[in-house]
C-alpha cells in the first residue's frame, strides 16, 4: 500500500530513545467507493484528505496533506494509502479526520468545510467524513483502519463521533478506538449509536437494532391525472379489512371537495365535503366507521352509517378521535373542541392573561389530549382539567404523543423528546439532512409496538428549489436518537401520514396531490 507523504512538523516527536519502539499509529485507510478513473466520474473516488492534530477543532481547520491516488480490489475495499502520525510534546492523543471528495467539482477542502458545519450545504452528498479519536502508547506502534464508508456520504456527524454502517444503516458513533496490541478498532458499531449525523454520543443498548429503512420500495398508490383530484390528507384503520388498512383519504377538485376512500390507486367518494381539508381522522366502531375532517370553513364529524354531520362554521386545523371513536377533538386558535353527534359538549380555551397560544395539532394518549403550536395544552378527559406550559422557545408543527407525560414534537428541521416528567431532554435533536438543503417538517406519529419507534415527514429543498418527499424513523436510545432517514426521489413534499400501529406500513400524501406507501420493517 502507498505510504503518504508526512504531516505537520508538530507530529514528529523530537527523539526516539534507541533500542525502543516508537510511540506511533499508523492510519490505514481505504474505502468502498469505486476508484476513480482517469477521467473522473461524478460517484467515485475523486480526492482525500488528512489531518491530525490534538483536538478536534484543530483537524477541522486545515488538511495536512491529499491525494488522488486509489488502488482498485478485487474484495471492493480499495487502498488509498498510510500515513504514520506520533504525539505532540506530552499529548497523549490524536485527533484524526479523514474526508472524500466523490465529485470532481468538489475538493477534500470543500468537504473538511462541512465537517466544521461550514461551507455549501449542497456538497454533502458528495463528500464523506470519517473521524478518529487514537490514544497512544507509549513505544508502541499503533495500526487504525480508516474507511471511507460510500454509505455514509451526506452523513455529517459531531466532533468526537463519526459513520459507521451496520446491516445497511448508518449511525454515528464514538470514535475513539480501542486497541489489542497493535491492532485498533472503533469498539460501538455493532450498537450504542447516536443516529446517522445525530447529535449525541453513544450511549445505547446493544444490538444493531431494526433493519433498515429500504428507501428504494416506494410504491405509488395514487397519482392525479391531469386536472383530476388532488389529495389534502389521509388517515387509515387497521383491521376492518383483514387483508389490508382501510385507507381514507380527502380530495379537491375545486369546486368539488370530498371524502374518499384509496382502493387500488382509485379514488372511491364516499361523501361530499363543504371545503378543503386540513385534518383527518377515523376510527372504526361497532362494526362501522367514524370519520372526522377538518375544513378550512368547520369541522364534520359523521358515522359511515347514519351520517350524522357536525358543521361547526368555524376554521379549525387537525382533529383526533378518542378511544371509542364515538367522540372526537379539534382545535382552532387557543381552544379545543370536543365533538359528539350533532354538537359540541364541550369547548376548552387555553387563554392567557398575554391573549392566548397558537395551537395547530393534537394528538392524544390515554386520558390527555394534547394540543400544540406555540405551547404545550392538555386536557386531562378524567379530572377534566386544563393546562397549558411556557412558550416554547421555537413552536412545533406537530406533535405525538408516546404517554400522558411523553411527547415528541417537530419543529421544521428539528425534533424535541420530552421525558416521563413531561421537561425537554436536552437541545434540539437536528436532523441529518438538515445539512443537505433546507428541511421542512410536516408530521410526526409513533409506534409503541415492541419498542418506540419515531416517524417524521416533510421535504427537502436543494438549492435549486426543488422539494422531495424526506421521512425519517428514529429510535430512541439512552438520552438520544438514532436516526434513519430516506430521500425519495419522484416524490414531492409529504404534507400527511399515517403509519400501521406497528410501525412496518408508512402511508403519506405530497403536496403534489399523490399517495404513496413505504415498507419499513419494524
Amino acid at each position: 500500500m502507498r505510504a503518504f507523504g508526512g504531516l505537520a512538523p508538530w507530529l514528529i516527536a523530537g527523539s526516539i530513545l534507541a533500542c525502543l519502539d516508537p510511540t506511533q499509529a499508523t492510519l490505514v485507510i481505504t474505502t468502498n467507493v469505486d476508484c476513480g478513473p482517469e477521467e473522473h466520474a461524478d460517484g467515485t473516488l475523486f480526492e482525500t484528505g488528512i489531518s491530525a492534530a490534538a483536538t478536534a477543532d484543530a483537524t477541522t481547520q486545515a488538511l495536512a496533506t491529499t491525494t488522488t491516488a486509489c488502488t482498485p480490489r478485487e474484495s471492493g475495499i480499495h487502498d488509498i494509502g498510510e500515513l504514520v502520525i506520533y504525539p505532540e510534546g506530552d499529548a497523549t492523543d490524536a485527533s484524526v479526520i479523514v474526508v472524500g471528495a466523490l465529485d470532481a467539482g468538489v475538493t477534500a477542502e470543500d468537504c473538511l468545510a462541512l465537517a466544521r458545519r461550514e461551507g455549501d450545504a449542497d456538497n454533502a452528498l458528495r463528500c464523506i467524513i470519517a473521524r478518529r479519536t487514537v490514544g497512544f502508547a507509549t513505544h508502541r506502534s499503533l495500526e487504525v483502519p480508516i474507511l471511507l464508508d460510500r454509505l455514509c456520504a451526506g452523513v455529517l456527524c459531531d466532533d468526537g463521533t463519526t459513520c459507521v454502517s451496520v446491516a445497511g444503516a448508518t449511525s454515528c458513533v464514538d470514535d475513539r478506538v480501542s486497541c489489542r496490541g497493535e491492532d485498533c478498532s472503533l469498539d460501538n458499531t455493532g450498537g450504542g449509536a447516536t443516529g446517522g449525523g445525530g447529535t449525541g454520543g453513544g450511549d445505547g443498548g446493544g444490538g444493531a437494532g431494526p433493519a433498515a429503512l429500504d428507501c428504494s420500495a416506494l410504491e405509488a398508490l395514487y397519482e392525479p391525472m391531469s386536472g383530476g383530484p388532488q389529495l389534502e390528507t389521509i388517515a387509515g384503520v387497521e383491521g376492518y379489512y383483514a387483508d389490508r388498512p382501510y385507507l381514507a383519504v380527502t380530495a379537491s377538485q375545486a369546486p368539488t371537495f370530498s371524502l374518499n376512500e384509496l382502493d387500488g390507486g382509485v379514488l372511491v367518494p364516499t361523501w361530499p365535503l363543504a371545503s378543503a381539508a386540513v385534518g383527518l381522522d377515523v376510527a372504526s366502531f361497532s362494526s362501522s366507521l367514524r370519520f372526522t375532517v377538518a375544513e378550512e370553513d368547520g369541522v364534520e364529524l359523521f358515522d359511515q352509517d347514519f351520517w350524522i354531520v357536525t358543521a361547526t362554521g368555524q376554521p379549525h386545523s387537525d382533529v383526533v378521535f378518542d378511544a371509542t371513536g364515538t367522540v372526537a377533538f379539534a382545535i382552532t386558535g387557543p381552544k379545543l373542541s370536543r365533538l359528539q353527534q350533532t354538537s359540541f359538549s364541550t369547548e376548552t380555551s387555553f387563554m392567557t392573561p398575554q391573549g392566548g397560544p397558537t395551537l395547530s395539532a393534537l394528538s392524544r394518549a390515554a386520558d390527555r389530549v394534547f394540543a400544540t403550536g406555540s405551547h404545550v395544552c392538555f386536557r386531562d378527559l378524567g379530572a377534566m382539567t386544563d393546562s397549558c406550559g411556557a412558550p416554547l422557545v421555537e413552536p412545533w408543527v406537530d406533535v405525538w404523543a408516546e404517554s400522558t407525560t411523553k411527547l415528541v414534537g417537530i419543529g421544521s428541521d428539528f425534533v424535541d423528546v420530552t421525558n416521563e416528567a413531561g421537561a425537554l431532554i436536552g437541545p434540539h435533536d437536528v436532523l441529518p439532512q438538515a445539512a443537505a438543503g433546507v428541511l421542512s417538517l410536516r408530521k410526526v406519529r409513533g409506534s409503541a409496538a415492541n419498542s418506540p419507534r419515531y416517524f417524521v415527514a416533510g421535504g427537502l429543498t436543494d438549492g435549486n428549489g426543488a422539494t422531495t418527499a424526506y421521512v425519517a424513523r428514529g429510535t430512541p436510545l439512552a438520552s438520544s436518537i438514532d436516526w434513519e432517514e430516506c430521500v425519495l426521489p419522484g416524490a414531492s413534499g409529504i404534507v400527511d401520514l399515517w403509519i400501521t400501529s406497528d410501525g412496518s406500513e408508512l402511508y403519506f400524501v405530497t403536496d403534489a396531490g399523490a399517495a404513496y406507501r413505504l415498507p419499513a420493517s419494524p
